[in-house]
């Protein structure tokens, strides 16, 4: 879910409307927010409206939610696209989402998983099925959630509701899938084929968007070998990927300083949620995998509008982007790098 930016309005709503007052609407966000780690969120409201959207003003929109949260005064919009995680219950009091900070090592705190994995959704869909489950009374007033199957927990050996451990006041916060631990992945050399795309999907796809994935992987992959390649030619060393997490990361030969990159393809439509993906992965591979002195740059398929790249310097974001068969940069910090440290 991200903001509206006034596109959408209550009026392009066109199906499975909903209104009503005293409701907590659960979502996971599609933009960074401060202290977010990931996780679903649960919001209180006095009264909301939400339903399915179709408009020309803003084509990737799918559902809308206006809301005023039980705090406030002021109402909030938010907008999702075909990946819709909203999931609103009658009342309030209903229990919050596992949190998705957990203590580290060193005694600070890290993310569960990176920020946008799909073990959020997963986790999320979980924690919801054993709730309603246990608590069959809870009325659903609106489940637009796309492209997941919520998990039927009573199928699922270590996931029934009943196994799971309660809270003091008995409200459940069940067991939910076991995934591997991001502090678990190690660097390696670059793998030179990329990673198949499973058929066996947590989510429901049909022929043609299966095709489109397994082209989408492939693109990204071979920008990565074009990456490497050029990288090994300049001399960089240490070049290396983190299955799951680190594009590629790469020591500069003379200054000796570490750049992580994340490749993205981008197109005019998809320019700012692209961007935004590939600052929260740089900044959290940086946390969990890296060390605080690594640099951060974003390698798209085509040049970004000049709003974007001032946007990612800004924030310590260095830009590259491929021009046939070599790479150019846009801005000046990667300029920069490369004359003095």
């Amino acid at each position: 879910m991200q903001g509206n930016w006034g596109f959408i309005s209550w009026e392009d709503v066109t199906s499975e409307r909903v209104e009503g007052e005293k409701a907590t609407v659960y979502y996971i966000p599609s933009e960074i927010r401060s202290g977010w780690g990931g996780n679903a969120v649960r919001v209180e409201t006095r009264s909301f409206k939400a339903g399915r959207v179709q408009s020309s003003k803003q084509p990737g929109a799918r559902v809308y939610v206006e809301y005023i949260p039980r705090r406030a005064r002021k109402s909030r919009v938010e907008i999702d696209g075909i990946h819709s995680t909203l999931v609103i219950l009658d009342g309030w009091g209903h229990p919050d989402p596992p949190d998705g900070w957990v203590p580290a090592d060193d005694g600070a705190f890290r993310t569960r998983w990176t920020i946008f994995s799909p073990e959020w959704r997963r986790e999320m869909d979980a924690f919801l099925t054993a709730y309603l489950h246990k608590h069959p009374t809870v009325r659903v007033l609106g489940d637009f959630r796309g492209d997941f199957l919520s998990p039927d927990l009573a199928k699922q050996p270590g996931l029934t509701p009943d196994a799971a451990p309660g809270d003091p006041e008995g409200d459940v916060i069940a067991q939910v899938p076991e995934f591997p631990s991001q502090t678990n992945r190690r660097p390696r050399p670059l793998a030179q084929s990329p990673p198949e795309v499973p058929h066996q999907l947590p989510f429901l796809i049909d022929a043609s968007t299966f095709e489109l994935m397994e082209k989408a992987s492939h693109e990204h992959h071979e920008l990565l070998l074009s990456l490497e390649s050029t990288l090994k030619i300049n001399g960089w060393q240490d070049i290396e990927e983190i299955p799951g997490a680190v594009d590629l990361w790469a020591r500069h030969p003379r200054f000796g300083f570490r750049v992580i990159f994340e490749i993205k393809s981008v197109t005019p439509d998809n320019e700012l949620v692209q961007t935004r993906h590939a600052l929260a992965q740089l900044l959290e591979y940086r946390l969990v995998h890296g060390e605080p002195s690594d640099r951060l740059c974003f390698v798209g398929n085509g040049v970004l509008t000049k709003a974007r790249v001032s946007v990612l310097e800004e924030l310590g974001v260095a830009v590259l982007w491929r021009i046939q068969d070599r790479f150019a940069s846009s801005g000046q910090l990667w300029r920069r790098w490369m004359t003095a440290q």
